[in-house]
C-alpha cells in the first residue's frame, strides 16, 4: 500500500473551486490591467480634456448663453475663473450673464475684473459705461456700440421687434414719414431712398409711396432678412437692395446720387458720428434731404453714453459742429414723439440745389 503524499508548497491546489495561488488576481492588479488595456486615443482623449477644462467650461458657457440658459452658462463661467481665475473672457461674459438676469451688482464685479485683465477690451468698456459711464475715466468711455454687439443684439431682436415694439407704443419711423412729406415734391413718386439702420423696414415701408427704389441698410442680417419680406401692393419688394454694413462704411461708395436718406432712430446707437455727415452730403442730390433722429444730450457740447438707458445723446451744438463742415441746410429741428414716454430730436437737413 503506498502511503499517502501530501502536496508540497509548490505543487497547485486541485481543489476544485479554488484558484492557485499564482494565478490569483488582486484589485489593484485587475485595475492596472484595465488602465493599460484601455486604447491610447482614449488615454490622449482624457488627458486633453484635462488639461483644457478652463476652456471646455467656456465653450459650454457661451454655448449655455446663447440658448437662454443664463444659470447654467454662469455655472460654468465661474467653473472655467476657479481653473483659470485670469481668463478674461471668462469675466466678461460672466458680466453679461449677470447682466442678462438683472443682477447689475455682480454685472459690474465681473466687468471691472475683465477691464482690470484687459482695459483695450472694447466690448466690457462698453457695458460698463452701460451701468454707469463714469466708472470709466474719460480717455476709456467708449464712442460708439461695438460692431459684435451691435449685431448679437439686433439679430436677437429681429424675429419679435416689430411687435414688441408697437407693445411700446413706438411711432418714430411715422412721425419720420409725417415731417418728412412736407418737403418734399407732390406726387413724385420716383425718389431714391437710402434708409440707413433701416432694421426690419418700418421707415422704408412708411416713405416706399414716395419711392421707385428703396435701399437698405444695416449691420445685422437678421433684421434685413425681415425687410426683405416687406412687400408693395403689387407684391413687389418693398427693398430693392440691402447691404449688411456699418453705414459709416457704406455712405462714402454710394455709387449714384439719391434724393433721400433717413437714419431714423439710429445715431443713439452709435455715439461718434465723425464725418458721415459729409459723407451724406455727397451721397445727396442736389435738393435732396436727409433724416435723422438723436437723443438729446443736455450737455452744452459733444455726445455721450447716457446713464440708465444704454444709449449715446447727442448735444445740438456738436450736430450743428458737424453739420457746418458740409454743404447741408437745416430745414427743420424739432422734438418728436418716438414713444409716449420718450422724444427724440429729429432734424432735416437739406443740400442746396
Amino acid at each position: 500500500m503506498q502511503p499517502e503524499q501530501t502536496p508540497s508548497p509548490s505543487s497547485p491546489s486541485l481543489t476544485p473551486g479554488v484558484v492557485p495561488n499564482r494565478q490569483r488576481r488582486s484589485p489593484l492588479g485587475e485595475a492596472l490591467r484595465d488602465i493599460l488595456s484601455v486604447p491610447v486615443n482614449f488615454v490622449d482623449e482624457f488627458k486633453y480634456r484635462l488639461n483644457h477644462l478652463p476652456m471646455i467650461n467656456y465653450q459650454l458657457g457661451l454655448q449655455m448663453l446663447a440658448e437662454g440658459r443664463l444659470r447654467d452658462a454662469i455655472l460654468r463661467f465661474r467653473l472655467a475663473l476657479w481653473l483659470a481665475p485670469n481668463h478674461q473672457e471668462s469675466w466678461y461674459y460672466l458680466g453679461t450673464s449677470y447682466l442678462s438676469l438683472g443682477q447689475k451688482v455682480k454685472a459690474m464685479q465681473a466687468f471691472a475684473r475683465s477691464y482690470k485683465l484687459n482695459p483695450n477690451h472694447e466690448e466690457t468698456r462698453f457695458m460698463l459705461a452701460t451701468i454707469d459711464p463714469n466708472i470709466l475715466p474719460e480717455a476709456k468711455r467708449p464712442t460708439t456700440m461695438p460692431a459684435t454687439i451691435a449685431v448679437d443684439y439686433f439679430d436677437r431682436l429681429a424675429p419679435d421687434y416689430d411687435r414688441s415694439q408697437a407693445s411700446l407704443g413706438y411711432r418714430a419711423h411715422i412721425v419720420a414719414e409725417a415731417s418728412l412729406q412736407r418737403y418734399l415734391e407732390p406726387k413724385r413718386v420716383n425718389h431714391t431712398l437710402i434708409d440707413l439702420g433701416c432694421g426690419t423696414g418700418l421707415t422704408g415701408t412708411m416713405l416706399a409711396p414716395y419711392c421707385e427704389q428703396v435701399i437698405g441698410v444695416d449691420v445685422s442680417r437678421g433684421m434685413l432678412a425681415q425687410a426683405s419680406e416687406r412687400r408693395r401692393e403689387d407684391k413687389s419688394r418693398i427693398y430693392s437692395s440691402a447691404y449688411q454694413q456699418d453705414m459709416r462704411l457704406f455712405l462714402p461708395d454710394v455709387p449714384e446720387p439719391v434724393e433721400l436718406i433717413t437714419a431714423v432712430h439710429v445715431f443713439n446707437y452709435m455715439g461718434d458720428l465723425g464725418h458721415l455727415f459729409e459723407h451724406a452730403a455727397r451721397a445727396l442730390r442736389p435738393g435732396g434731404l436727409f433724416l435723422f433722429q438723436v437723443e438729446p444730450y443736455a450737455a452744452a457740447k459733444g455726445f455721450a453714453m447716457l446713464p440708465k438707458v444704454s444709449r449715446f445723446g447727442h448735444s445740438e451744438a456738436y450736430l450743428r459742429e458737424k453739420i457746418a463742415t458740409t454743404p447741408l441746410e437745416v430745414v427743420t429741428v424739432e422734438a418728436v414723439q418716438a414713444y409716449p414716454d420718450g422724444q427724440l430730436a429729429q432734424y432735416i437737413l437739406r443740400k442746396p440745389a
